[in-house]
């Protein structure tokens, strides 16, 4: 038969299916080509013949025939894969980013304009220069955010982080704050609950009675000049949910064209500037709360456009960190 390359899986491995794994081993190859592959007896956990639904165990030696592994590596890109563009950043960019790194996650201080998912994102950039030891699981983002808001973005480095992250979503428990400048001088909080509704072929959002749930709260923290620096609190996490709840209450994004906002020099301000969650999570995620500080185009838009100095702004927002 020929000589074999052998692959140990991970705990991040553990009861998935053999052909799922070796999807990602064999990148280049089809999944029928693989599962006729498996049948054959090419590919083999601990030297013994498998089926391709057969769910691996944390520690098996899984054995591919060499000329398999080369086949795969000799492939062009799949259809689906072949429009990327090259990648353009390197590690620096991906350091500076960093707010918190363990065993199971990566958290990103993500800039305004940086696109979290596709070509040229902070996902293909973390797959470039954080490969996983693991043969089935990829760091992936956790969570969405849009690419002209800026802040915290956690990416899941093991099984487990994803796991608990989706359960602290799931559950409601984890908690979002995040800062906005608005039109308008918002003196008391703010709710808003409107269903709403996404128009993919206008790429807009819209409140509409059909729409799904949604709940936002505004509590300003600065008034001044005909703008707000406000902390905004997404109950839930649907599209362009703050953008358009912000509308609704009357105070949209100072700078946010597509929703009622004007324009303002650098774009809006809309930052997801921390998470909180319970000590459960802390074993995992690391203890709580996160902060993202604010990117410096958008401190100094907040600081000249409502006339504050840099140590009233810092004051402000220490008085927030903790609650």
């Amino acid at each position: 038969m020929g000589k074999r390359q052998t692959f140990k899986t991970t705990k991040d491995d553990d009861g998935k299916r053999l052909d799922a794994i070796c999807r990602r081993i064999l990148a280049g190859l089809g999944l029928g080509v693989i599962q006729k592959a498996i049948r054959k007896g090419d590919i083999r956990i601990d030297g013994k013949r498998a089926h391709p639904d057969d769910r691996v165990q944390a520690g098996k030696i899984l054995e591919i025939y060499e000329q398999l592994v080369e086949k795969a590596q000799n492939s062009p890109p799949r259809p689906r894969l072949a429009h990327k563009r090259p990648r353009r950043w390197n590690m620096l960019d991906l350091e500076a980013m960093i707010v918190r790194r363990n065993d199971h996650v990566i958290v990103f201080n993500k800039a305004r304009g940086v696109l979290v998912h596709g070509p040229d994102s902070l996902d293909s950039l973390v797959k470039t220069h954080l490969p996983s030891q693991s043969l089935s699981f990829q760091p992936g983002p956790l969570h969405r955010l849009d690419q002209n808001t800026s802040g915290l973005v956690v990416f899941g480095l093991s099984l487990e982080a994803a796991r608990v992250f989706d359960h602290l979503l799931r559950s409601g428990l984890l908690k979002k704050t995040y800062l906005a400048l608005l039109c308008g001088q918002m003196i008391q909080k703010r709710e808003c609950r409107l269903p709403l509704l996404k128009d993919s072929q206008r790429g807009l959002v819209q409140p509409d009675p059909s729409g799904k749930p949604s709940a936002t709260d505004f509590v300003p923290l600065l008034a001044k000049n005909g703008l707000t620096l406000a902390l905004c609190y997404p109950r839930t996490g649907r599209t362009h949910q703050i953008r358009v709840h912000a509308q609704a209450i009357g105070h949209p994004l100072a700078g946010d064209g597509k929703y009622g906002g004007g324009k303002l020099e650098g774009g809006f301000v809309l930052h997801a500037w921390r998470l909180h969650y319970p000590k459960e999570a802390y074993s995992v995620l690391g203890p709580a709360p996160l902060i993202a500080h604010l990117p410096s185009p958008s401190r100094n838009s907040i600081l000249t456009r409502l006339n504050v100095t840099a140590q009233e702004l810092e004051k402000i927002l220490e008085r927030q960190e903790g609650r």
